[in-house]
């Protein structure tokens, strides 16, 4: 029943059976455990990691870093996934190979781990080239990686990419990074995204838009002359599409 219940879907059968095993199968329990840190769920491999922390204390980012050499299929997603929880950011490069073949899944979890482990811009690159991907899950992790690096993307490249790229939902995702560049730097792109011609990108700004307005008597950030003359420009050409009231309030946070 317990081996039935250990390859169940269902993360909390999973965790039942891992739980059950370790407390009351001693002999059975250092393959069970050891298998479950290579599992594709968060919650399996840190319960794998709290019983062997108590039981047999062990390096658990070496043990990741030799599964990205050996483990196949969910075994090396679930290696992917657990070197991100235990490495460092020199493990960050052993995962460029994941991150550039394979499925979807590996790509998806690698760029994922790299983002983590790797909180500068050396592989802003890698991010980028995920972002402008034909395939949407491999764009929104390029996405994800970027949100937290948003201040230090060239603008001028990501506008460039909100008109031209030919994907809906790589302008989507272009959309949402240039709403985390900065208060005032964001603004414009916004505004000029309500006055798109596809309604998913104007529903998206429309959203965004709101958002902003909610949260701008938060950051008491005074726009440069060249931000302020940027928005009133874009203000001026950009009416169509802007409501009254919208318009309205964002006038009264730039204080004009």
């Amino acid at each position: 029943t317990l081996s039935v219940m250990a390859r169940d879907p269902y993360m909390p059968v999973r965790r039942i059976a891992l739980q059950i095993t370790v407390e009351r199968f001693h002999a059975l329990a250092h393959d069970v455990l050891f298998a479950a840190l290579l599992d594709v769920n968060a919650t399996i491999r840190e319960v794998a990691r709290y019983y062997l922390r108590r039981t047999a204390p062990m390096d658990f980012a070496a043990f990741y870093r030799d599964a990205l050499g050996t483990g196949t299929g969910n075994q090396l997603l679930g290696a992917i996934h657990g070197i991100s929880e235990t490495g460092t950011a020199v493990d960050a490069e052993r995962l460029l190979p994941s991150a550039s073949q394979g499925s979807i899944r590996i790509r998806k979890a690698a760029i994922a781990a790299i983002a983590r482990l790797q909180q500068g811009d050396q592989y802003l690159s890698l991010f980028m080239k995920a972002l402008v991907h034909a395939l949407p899950g491999l764009s929104n992790a390029g996405r994800d990686a970027l949100l937290d690096r948003a201040y230090i993307l060239d603008t001028g490249c990501l506008a460039e990419l909100l008109q031209t790229s030919p994907y809906m939902h790589v302008r989507k995702n272009v959309l949402r990074l240039l709403a985390r560049v900065g208060k005032w730097t964001s603004l414009p792109y916004l505004i000029r995204a309500i006055c798109d011609k596809d309604d998913g990108i104007v529903q998206m700004a429309t959203r965004l838009l709101k958002r902003w307005l909610l949260s701008s008597n938060r950051y008491f950030v005074t726009p440069t002359i060249e931000q302020l003359a940027e928005i009133r420009g874009t203000l001026e050409v950009c009416q169509v599409g802007l409501g009254e009231e919208e318009r309205r309030q964002i006038l009264f946070a730039l204080n004009i």
